[in-house]
């Protein structure tokens, strides 16, 4: 197991080329958002615009689109239970993020037998799309795309049937290597197990961050970090994992609570102290 520190950050954060444009660094669609829960995907949204995603497209229940207007204009919206538009972003995309705020009905989880075998880029699965996963867990064999999966405890309880006093490292070593692709288990310290079977483990972080949403957030930066630098995926993923930790640590130096909202505010000003 390796220690992820503030290296990886000045590896992946490089200065912005003179010749650019909004397609040089990527397209996201971040899928999620039902009617009650549309407040995670636009934490999630906000954070992928913040990150420095080049464009991005949120997938979320109409109901929640006038809020996305208002939260985070620089979005383009697309309807959730429009699945052949849904669909056809995903074929568009440099990254694809399912999960925030989306509730387990039928429809999504038609939706999501539907997207994994058509997407090839990375595919960020977390929260309600995990949920669903863990219901039917054949699905995740149905697509070949690099897969980041972003499970707290007790998500990762459900996924991989192993009790959360017994998540030891050994243990979740094994059901990733079950399961495939790349695993980020949040906790208090995240630990992340890599498609190549190595293991990294966070250095930094705070119970400042212990909110609602952080990890909606976290989902927003990995899809931006995955989408706009050409690095390892490896280093994307530690990259991003890192920087939502360590942002929220240097808040939390003058916050009592380093909110979601908060977080993403600073994005932009953290990654340039890197470059």
């Amino acid at each position: 197991m390796h220690q992820i520190t503030a290296d990886v950050l000045s590896r992946v954060i490089i200065p912005r080329p003179s010749q650019s444009h909004k397609g040089t660094f990527g397209r996201v669609l971040l899928i999620g958002g039902s009617s009650a829960m549309g407040g995670a995907i636009l934490m999630a949204t906000r954070a992928a615009v913040n990150a420095g995603a080049g464009l991005v497209v949120c997938a979320t229940d109409a109901t929640n689109q006038t809020a996305l207007h208002v939260a985070v204009p620089e979005t383009l919206f697309t309807s959730l239970s429009d699945h052949a538009n849904v669909l056809a972003q995903a074929k568009r995309a440099t990254v694809v993020a399912i999960g925030p705020g989306l509730a387990p009905t039928p429809a999504n989880q038609a939706l999501l037998k539907t997207l994994l075998p058509a997407v090839t880029v990375p595919l960020i699965i977390d929260a309600g799309a995990l949920t669903m996963l863990a219901a039917h867990p054949a699905l995740l064999t149905m697509t070949n795309a690099p897969v980041i999966m972003t499970p707290h405890q007790m998500e990762w309880q459900r996924l991989s049937k192993i009790p959360i006093s017994d998540q030891t490292t050994a243990q979740n070593q094994r059901a990733h290597s079950r399961l495939g692709g790349t695993l980020v288990l949040k906790g208090a310290p995240t630990v992340i197990y890599h498609a190549d079977n190595t293991i990294g483990q966070l250095t930094t972080g705070t119970p400042a961050m212990a909110t609602g949403g952080m990890g909606d957030t976290l989902t927003g930066i990995l899809a931006a970090f995955c989408a706009q630098f050409n690095v390892p995926l490896k280093e994307r993923v530690e990259a991003a994992v890192y920087l939502h930790s360590a942002l929220a640590t240097d808040l939390a130096a003058t916050h009592y609570i380093v909110t979601p909202t908060l977080l993403s505010n600073h994005l932009s000003s953290f990654m340039r102290r890197f470059v």
